[in-house]
């Protein structure tokens, strides 16, 4: 089986409460790039993006924050 994170026609979803804050930090690693981005605090600015995003995938898949992927088989 593989599986394709961010696909248009989502299959799965997993819940991405617990892993929010590793992916701000890991984001925040990229600093200089997301102040290239926005005029926004990059801890404020990383923060909002990844949370509104799992949010509105979240919606789909039971209102849970998401990170969505499609599963398929060879």
């Amino acid at each position: 089986m593989g599986r394709v994170a961010g696909p248009s026609v989502p299959t799965h979803a997993v819940d991405a409460t617990a892993g929010l804050e590793r992916s701000v930090k890991a984001l925040l690693a990229h600093r200089t790039y997301i102040e290239g981005l926005t005029d926004d605090a990059p801890e404020a600015y990383c923060r909002t993006f990844l949370a509104d995003h799992a949010r509105v995938e979240g919606e789909r898949f039971g209102g849970r924050p998401a990170v969505t992927f499609e599963l398929f088989t060879r």
